[in-house]
């Protein structure tokens, strides 16, 4: 049973990557735009941006283009603000979640 559950699995993965990676080239170019919007925002803008997401997806579930930009937010800060650094960021969000 948990061998079938395994392969029945690793197929669903297989088909969702599948179609992640056919429907690609048509969200690149957003994707990046979007990207390049963020990388320029100012460090406390960026802050509350990713504060805000974290306390929306604590409400309610999120819509792919909703989690894919509070994801994109999330690793820019990291890597900005934290040097890479995720237990740094986690601390620092942390001390801010309820502001």
């Amino acid at each position: 049973m948990a061998s079938n559950l395994r392969a029945c699995c690793c197929i669903g993965i297989g088909v969702l990557l599948a179609a992640a990676e056919a429907s690609q080239p048509a969200l690149a170019p957003a994707a990046s735009r979007e990207r390049v919007q963020l990388e320029n925002l100012p460090e406390a803008t960026l802050k509350t941006l990713y504060l805000r997401c974290a306390r929306e997806s604590n409400r309610r579930l999120l819509s792919f283009d909703e989690a894919f930009h509070c994801s994109t937010a999330a690793d820019i800060l990291m890597r900005r603000s934290f040097g890479g650094d995720f237990d740094a960021m986690l601390a620092w969000w942390r001390r801010n979640r309820d502001d």
